[in-house]
């Protein structure tokens, strides 16, 4: 049952309950928009940190074509010239990834390299179990031979 007893109000509604609505104009809607900005880095939407190492952070991504959630390892070349063959390591790490395709590896899905901030983005397989959450659980902190050789 609907009453429009006022113009603003509308009440709809069965017995005893009624749900009120309000009716507001579009001109005193108020658009906020969203505090966090997304960052993108070639097709994918930047998340949250994954975790950091000495040569750089992993964050969380999702790849905005095909809803796949990855993983991207940012990091600063200023940072790695201050690591004894850091740069020559990274090449060196690109270079492998991109050519060893093996089920047990991450696969590197791409490489950016952002001269303007002097940063390199290497996109790879999001993997959802986490090595050292796995570790934490062991009595010894360590894997078993039979484990570790899967």
């Amino acid at each position: 049952m609907m009453d429009q007893g006022n113009d603003n109000f509308m009440s709809f509604g069965v017995g005893d309950d009624p749900l009120v609505i309000q009716r507001i104009d579009s001109n005193e809607i108020i658009y906020c928009p969203p505090k966090r900005k997304y960052k993108l880095i070639g097709k994918y939407v930047l998340g949250d940190k994954l975790g950091e190492g000495s040569y750089g952070k992993v964050k969380e991504c999702l790849d905005k074509d095909t809803l796949q959630r990855r993983a991207v390892k940012i990091m600063k070349k200023k940072t790695l010239r201050r690591i004894p063959n850091g740069d020559q390591n990274v090449r060196r790490e690109i270079r492998l990834l991109r050519n060893l395709r093996h089920k047990n590896v991450i696969n590197l899905i791409d490489v950016y390299h952002n001269d303007e901030k002097g940063k390199i983005y290497m996109v790879m397989d999001f993997c959802v179990t986490g090595l050292q959450e796995m570790l934490d659980r062991t009595t010894k902190k360590k894997f078993p031979i039979w484990q570790a050789h899967k």
